[in-house]
């Protein structure tokens, strides 16, 4: 009897450990849900990945990026022989976004990608991204800072976090780029309630090192290098051909795409949404900018551009952000700047000249210039530079790669599709501008429209 009910319980214990097994084998083969055998990708370097085992249909993120050369791996990070979910998205960089800041050295700034100078003039956007205003938010928090004489003057000394500038610099030359010293410490309350509601309503998003995460759902961005070149929107969801993304969960972009064709639109996302309340110490989110002011790029230009109390020009209605702000101006210059003046370079005249001479051009002498290189990045449309183009300069020397002078005129190529524009020069006009006063609002005095608009 004791040996019959040990054979039963063996035969028992064997059998569930059998379906143990069986269940465990259906758990790591959840790819068979996608595919009935592996999907070896062999990239020219010989290493094989298997990730399209179950990311069949997923979009190539750009064409400078095929999936046949890069892979999933060199990106993402991740164990690209596993075919079980949970070991091969072991160590994903980021997360979802292999382009967070706080990772791109191992994904973008690799070697051979964009952790490479192109010369002295463009230098790696993984070095230079994170020393510009829109990651540091330095100049923002200065001012308030100088506001409520948390300090006693507008250089900026703090970051959302703690940042070295290894350029260094004179004192005179920090001061010029809006700095105290070459480092910029974390902004830390001291304990005070109005530096600690600032600290945690103003400086825990909005900026480059922060987007779109399950803690922080209502961002209408991505992190980091995303926040530019992936048009995301808040509570986006996928609409691609992968299988393993769920389409009606928020918090994904529409596609799994990069872009340098960056729309209006998409700086809109940040800029243009509303104040910053000194009062409240808190963001005070405006609700007079329609949906198509983020979505749509060509949906009513006027209405979306309008902003209360502004005043801006044609040229600031007809083109997109990118058309007038340079590379260098966007991802920075590989200096740390206190504020977004200190980095901002571009004036009128740069394209339209003043009333006593036109604008500034430079001659493209070789291949190797880096303009030439600058301007590949942008799609079929757009015009690339070669040897004998005339191209603009700013007063810093930094080619404006789509203004042009072409068959004795100026002219302008979209950055986003590749329209040419004829840009008119001041002189030889009627225009009665004082060439002393170049600042944005000195032209706005006379080529203002907002008033016709709203």
């Amino acid at each position: 009897m004791n040996r019959k009910f040990l054979i039963i319980a063996l035969n028992l214990i064997f059998l569930l450990g059998l379906l143990e097994i069986v269940g465990l084998l259906e758990k790591h083969e959840e790819w068979r849900t996608f595919a009935e055998e592996p999907v070896n990708l062999t990239l020219p370097n010989g290493q094989v990945e298997r990730c399209l085992t179950c990311h069949q249909g997923i979009e190539e993120i750009s064409p400078s990026h095929p999936i046949e050369t890069f892979g999933c791996v060199s990106c993402h990070g991740g164990n690209g022989l596993a075919l079980d979910k949970e070991r091969a998205h072991e160590g994903l960089r980021g997360g979802r976004n292999p382009a967070a800041l706080s990772v791109t050295n191992e994904s973008c700034g690799q070697s051979g990608c964009h952790g490479d100078s192109n010369g002295n003039l463009y230098r790696s956007p993984v070095e230079t991204v994170p020393l510009s205003p829109m990651a540091t938010k330095a100049g923002e928090i200065t001012e308030i800072a100088f506001t409520f004489l948390w300090q006693k003057d507008r250089l900026s000394r703090y970051s959302v976090e703690r940042i070295t500038d290894t350029s260094g610099g004179t004192k005179e030359l920090l001061a010029k780029r809006g700095l105290a010293t070459s480092e910029l410490q974390e902004f830390v309350s001291s304990g005070n309630p109005l530096q600690e509601k600032f600290k945690q309503n103003c400086l825990a998003s909005c900026h480059l090192n922060t987007g779109y995460s399950k803690e922080n759902p209502d961002e209408n961005y991505l992190a980091g290098c995303t926040a530019c070149h992936t048009p995301y929107r808040k509570g986006s969801t996928y609409q691609g051909d992968d299988p393993t993304i769920d389409s009606s969960e928020p918090g994904h972009a529409p596609y799994h795409q990069l872009t340098t064709e960056i729309p209006y639109t998409q700086c809109n996302s940040c800029h243009n949404q509303g104040i910053h309340s000194i009062s409240k110490m808190e963001f005070l989110q405006r609700d007079d900018v329609p949906e198509s002011a983020i979505t749509d790029p060509q949906a009513d230009r006027n209405e979306n551009y309008y902003i209360p109390l502004a005043q801006y020009s044609l040229c600031e209605i007809e083109l997109d952000c990118i058309d007038c702000h340079t590379r260098n101006e966007v991802m920075g210059d590989g200096f740390l700047h206190g504020n977004k003046a200190s980095a901002q370079t571009i004036k009128c005249y740069d394209c339209h000249g003043t009333t006593q001479q036109e604008a500034n051009f430079e001659m493209i002498e070789s291949q190797k210039h880096d303009a030439v290189w600058a301007s590949r990045y942008f799609g079929d449309e757009f015009p690339e530079l070669k040897p004998g183009d005339k191209v603009a300069v700013t007063d810093i020397n930094e080619p404006m790669i789509n203004v042009r002078r072409e068959d004795g005129q100026v002219v302008l190529y979209s950055k986003v599709n590749g329209k040419k524009y004829i840009v008119p020069q001041v002189k030889g006009s009627n225009c009665e501008q004082n060439p002393q006063e170049q600042n944005a609002e000195s032209c706005h005095t006379c080529h203002d429209i907002s008033e016709g608009i709203k």
